[in-house]
């Protein structure tokens, strides 16, 4: 897109001298997606794309629903709350008529930004309003998951997301997937011919360094961690959300453990949840361990001692728990499917079922395979393959905002 900053002008006379350039407001980007929460993947994304821009120079507004983070105070910009859904399955449309009553009422309105970046639901519907009034409209694809093991409920959204991104993302100027898997199994049958399309990865270098100054671990998780590595427990930490339904396949890791266990009899599996929200078997408790929804200081803490991650999920359109285990030096297994063949250090860590997950687990715990190691070299050049800085210059290049 153009810059809206004009050239120096040049003074017509005799001296032919310079005049100063005309200055003109900086650019203004609005950033849509229903929440913004760091625990999750696409809101991640969002957050981090907002910070890159406003150090850039950008005024950013936020528009959604939830708002963990202080993003006005991080950016200079504003958060735009929208009303809660009256039923949610119709939340899309909801916010679409709303948005157009508030684009006529606010002070300042959609004709105010010279870009829109859109996360998804509820505001697919909002897409064609937004490119009306905007010259670059880029959605951050980051795929609809699968129905599989979810309620009849939530099948009824997933389908209709279905439906209104065919309807709406052909009216996008860029469609930025965040990975190859994705591009080619849902954004480019979904956008049709109109929108510029491309796998844009994301970085992983966003959790503090485990140790760094700035990091502060919560103390009591530290406690309970450290008891258990020096009474010889061998840490598997269930990477991501604990999630009961749904492809996140999250009950599965219990059925892993059972299995790892005929294997490595001090295998304990570290869990992202409250104990109370986990049906666990009697004979498992004492090898499970519940950390809730730590920060992200703690949360890289618990990855830097962790032995080993997994990761259940049957679709992933990127998996960043994986990838911010590399970056700690520490193995992670997931499954050969969706886009983990993108992410994984190496094939190795890819399983094709429970049972060879369960093998390659005890083989990482016991320490006793190369394959199963990650050297300081290892690290850096895979990390030097997922920055944010990389992910924001092509960004950048592919959508032409600067």
């Amino acid at each position: 897109m153009q810059s809206r900053i004009d050239p120096l002008l040049l003074a017509n006379n005799a001296s032919d001298c310079m005049v100063p350039a005309k200055i003109m407001p900086r650019k203004r980007a609005l950033i849509c997606h229903e929440r913004f929460l760091p625990r999750f993947g696409a809101d991640r994304v969002l957050i981090i794309v907002g910070r890159a821009l406003a150090a850039d120079g950008w005024g950013v507004d936020f528009m959604g629903q939830h708002f963990q983070v202080n993003l006005a105070a991080e950016t200079g910009g504003t958060t735009i709350g929208i009303p809660p859904a009256e039923v949610y399955a119709k939340f899309d449309e909801q916010t679409s008529a709303w948005l157009k009553e508030w684009n006529t009422k606010a002070k300042a309105g959609l004709d105010c930004y010279d870009l829109v970046v859109v996360g998804g639901w509820p505001f697919f519907s909002s897409i064609p309003l937004f490119r009306a009034a905007c010259d670059a409209v880029v959605f951050i694809d980051c795929g609809v998951v699968p129905n599989d093991g979810f309620p009849r409920e939530t099948v009824d959204v997933l389908d209709r997301l279905r439906e209104l991104r065919r309807r709406n993302l052909p009216y996008c100027t860029h469609i930025a997937a965040n990975s190859a898997f994705t591009l080619e199994t849902q954004s480019r049958a979904d956008a049709g011919k109109g929108p510029l399309l491309r796998a844009v990865l994301n970085g992983i270098d966003h959790l503090p360094e485990a140790g760094g100054a700035a990091a502060a671990p919560d103390p009591i998780s530290m406690r309970v961690l450290s008891e258990a590595t020096a009474a010889g427990k061998k840490l598997m930490l269930l990477l991501g959300r604990y999630e009961q339904h749904g492809y996140k396949n999250s009950p599965a890791a219990l059925r892993l453990l059972q299995q790892v266990l005929t294997l490595e009899p001090q295998a304990t599996l570290l869990v992202l949840e409250r104990a109370a929200d986990l049906g666990i078997d009697r004979s498992l408790k004492s090898h499970v361990i519940c950390l809730g929804h730590p920060d992200d200081a703690t949360l890289a803490w618990i990855m830097s001692q962790a032995h080993l991650g997994v990761s259940m999920s049957l679709w992933e359109g990127f998996n960043l728990p994986i990838a911010e285990m590399y970056r700690q030096r520490r193995p992670a297994l997931c499954f050969d499917l969706a886009a983990h063949p993108e992410v994984v250090l190496r094939p190795w860590f890819l399983c094709d079922d429970l049972e060879g997950m369960a093998g390659k687990a005890a083989i990482a715990l016991c320490g006793h395979s190369n394959m199963a190691r990650i050297s300081a070299e290892d690290a850096r050049i895979y990390s030097a393959r997922f920055t944010w800085a990389r992910f924001m210059q092509e960004l950048k290049q592919f959508t032409g905002f600067q």
